[in-house]
């Protein structure tokens, strides 16, 4: 896993994002960690439509952390959003 850049903005996926730092960044995946937004299927649904040029997994903070600990995404080359540095 290449964990390629760390993004705090309450605002997740938006253009900024796919439009200003994916090009450069070249992630293969987005991974969103915020507990309120993967208990929300609505709302994954919003995030995943907003970026459909990339992978898209939405996790809550504690997956996100054992995700990241293990070898799930080691393929990958991650663009992680959250929207604290809590």
């Amino acid at each position: 896993m290449a964990l390629e850049m760390v993004r705090i903005d309450d605002r997740f996926i938006h253009g900024q994002v796919v439009i200003g730092w994916c090009p450069h960044v070249k992630p293969n995946r987005l991974l969103l960690c915020d507990d309120e937004i993967a208990q929300s299927e609505w709302e994954c649904e919003l995030f995943r439509e907003a970026a459909d040029d990339y992978e898209i997994s939405i996790h809550t903070i504690a997956d996100t952390a054992d995700l990241l600990k293990s070898k799930t995404y080691n393929n990958d080359r991650l663009f992680l959003i959250v929207s604290s540095p809590r």
